[in-house]
């Protein structure tokens, strides 16, 4: 990794503002492993829109991304949502 990789990514951080980064972060983590480990697509869905809800509250200056997601959430929590979900993935898996 070149200098200028391993200022822009941290790689020369000190110990301890590293593992305070990780301390904020590992609940995107946990996350993650919660995606990775789920083995049915609507579950996987709706934890990736909880990943997507938990990263769009670290941006600051606008709402449109907690907007946005918090829908996206109400859609796929409701009844036509789940639906339309289930039909997408069965329509990609005949394709495919």
């Amino acid at each position: 990794m070149s200098d200028e990789n391993e200022e822009r990514l941290g790689a020369g951080m000190p110990l301890i503002d590293s593992l305070k980064l990780l301390a904020q972060y590992a609940p995107l983590l946990l996350r993650l492993q919660a995606i990775a480990n789920e083995p049915d697509a609507y579950h996987r869905a709706v934890a990736i829109v909880e990943l997507l809800k938990w990263a769009a509250a670290k941006t600051e200056g606008t709402h449109l991304d907690d907007d946005a997601v918090q829908y996206l959430q109400n859609i796929l929590a409701s009844a036509e949502g789940k639906a339309f979900f289930d039909w997408i993935v069965k329509t990609v898996e005949v394709t495919a």
